[in-house]
């Protein structure tokens, strides 16, 4: 298993959640992933996309700096705008708005959103496949 999903299931028994019925189950469902996908992460057998684990830990409140560079506290303790800029700014993303063909910084689309809004809004772009170069 890699250090990245160790440092995932590190965050999710701080959290008393590792363990749990259902857990693979809402993972999937947040995420933005099928069960299979996340049961074959869970086991050692696939390795998660850093979008992947972006949305896993902003959906359980999970640092993603943590899990992914292995710095900072395990658990999210700065404002929502920051971890969603953090996001942003390590998956390097840019969107496109559809009128005009004007390049817009995902910030610009995300500045107001409730917390639930910007990781919904993160959840739409990997599904989308919009977190990846074209």
């Amino acid at each position: 298993m890699s250090a990245k999903v160790d440092r995932l299931i590190e965050g999710f028994k701080a959290l008393g959640k590792w363990g749990t019925r259902g857990l693979q189950s809402d993972v999937a469902k947040k995420a933005s992933h099928s069960e299979s996908y996340v049961s074959q992460i869970f086991a050692g057998k696939r390795t998660p996309s850093d979008s992947f684990l972006h949305l896993a830990c902003l959906s359980f409140g999970i640092n993603p700096k943590y899990v992914i560079d292995g710095e900072g506290s395990v658990l999210i303790d700065s404002p929502v705008e920051e971890t969603v800029d953090t996001v942003v700014d390590d998956l390097g993303l840019t969107i496109y708005r559809t009128h005009g063909g004007v390049k817009a910084d995902i910030w610009a689309i995300v500045e107001g959103l409730s917390q639930e809004g910007a990781i919904r809004l993160l959840q739409l772009i990997v599904s989308h496949g919009l977190d990846r170069e074209t």
